[in-house]
């Protein structure tokens, strides 16, 4: 008998052999077999029991209503309901856990930093927040969007502000918490504290905790490719403490628009977070050395479409403000951006004025690899 409906034989597992793990969501259960196959049952409304072809499993876990399915190569694979886009995972590599809520699909890479899928509009400012990851050795997600990485230092990290500080100390596992904001942390011996007492005196199994290989460890300093953390001046013009991330030299492109066709263009791409959210900044130069303009004392709307290396595309949008000259991206829209970025190699952009198609730019980063370095060091200053 798996998940609710007692009695009912959409919920039998009695003819599951061989089984080595095995995960529950609200509706359904699935069993990891032995030799690496997948086995479920349960509501099977959003297809999140459709594993029967899946081969070389090695971890299995679930959301609310989607079921995960970890790779021995380091990939995952992903079925269920996917209405916020938790089962977008086929680009994933080098996972080593995963874990997923309602709304979002989390993903451990082996260099000890996190990778997701999904949330709903709400949460992208805090699921953002797990960009900055790094030397995680374990994860959880679970309930409505709840999700929680442990450091190699022991440290709780929470992307959406379940815990107390003062819950944290000993912590050597997961914390959990629920929809009433009851906090509880797993201690060394297996005993969960906290939670206003509505967890106290249960005792759980300590979370697997995954060693990074020596050899993988991120070393020191790494190549940031075109990308420099750039740091803004005082009224000296002497450098202060606060950076930005930019190309050290421009990216080229195009320009066409009522006047002229594919002339030159250069572009610089900014990124600086402001007030907890992330942000990307997009500045144009055409002919080689004018600077893109909005010359009126409204804002303008620009359509964007980004190509990532293994040309997915996105459309997005941005803003050029009244009397600026740079192209705001925010939101999730600035994500999809530093994902494409992050993922390195060749990222292209066609932008087009909203309310004059006649008006485009392309721009060609022929090699972004280096971004994640320059990400990673902007966050560790």
């Amino acid at each position: 008998m798996a998940g609710g409906g007692s009695g009912s034989s959409e919920f039998d597992v009695s003819n599951w052999t061989d089984i080595v793990d095995i995960a529950a969501g609200y509706m359904h259960a699935v069993g990891l077999r032995s030799d690496g196959t997948v086995v479920a049952t349960g509501f099977n409304y959003n297809g999140q029991c459709n594993v029967e072809d899946w081969t070389d499993i090695v971890d299995v876990a679930v959301g609310a209503w989607h079921t995960l399915g970890l790779r021995s190569d380091g990939t995952v694979v992903a079925v269920g309901e996917n209405d916020d886009g938790q089962c977008n995972v086929s680009g994933w590599t080098d996972i080593v856990a995963i874990d997923g809520n309602c709304w979002c699909t989390v993903g451990l890479k082996a260099d000890g930093t996190v990778v997701y899928a999904g949330g709903d509009e709400d949460d992208q400012n805090e699921l953002a927040s797990m960009n900055r990851w790094s030397n995680v050795v374990a994860i959880r997600a679970f309930g409505r969007n709840a999700i929680f990485g442990i450091t190699a230092d022991n440290h709780v990290l929470d992307a959406h502000g379940w815990l107390h500080e003062s819950s944290l100390d000993g912590a050597v596992g997961v914390a959990f918490a629920d929809d009433y904001n009851r906090t509880a942390v797993l201690k060394q011996d297996g005993t969960v504290v906290g939670g206003n007492g509505v967890f106290e005196g249960v005792k759980l199994q300590l979370p697997t905790v995954y060693t990074l290989p020596e050899a993988e460890e991120a070393p020191e300093e790494q190549d940031m490719g075109p990308w420099i953390l750039k740091a803004y001046v005082d009224e000296f013009n002497l450098p202060t403490d606060e950076y930005y991330i930019v190309n050290d030299t421009a990216f080229y492109g195009t320009f066409s628009n009522s006047a002229t066709t594919d002339s030159d263009l250069k572009a610089y791409v900014f990124y600086e977070p402001y007030d907890s959210s992330d942000f990307v900044q997009i500045r144009l130069f055409e002919y080689g050395n004018i600077r893109v303009k909005n010359p009126y004392s409204h804002g303008r709307d620009y359509d964007i479409v980004i190509m990532d290396n293994d040309g997915n595309k996105d459309y997005l949008s941005g803003y050029m403000s009244a009397q600026s000259s740079d192209i705001l991206v925010g939101g999730s829209d600035a994500q999809t951006i530093l994902d494409a970025l992050k993922k390195g190699g060749t990222v292209r952009f066609a932008i087009t004025e909203s309310d004059n198609s006649l008006t485009k730019y392309i721009i060609t980063i022929d090699d972004a690899t280096g971004f994640d370095a320059a990400f990673r060091a902007y966050w560790a200053q």
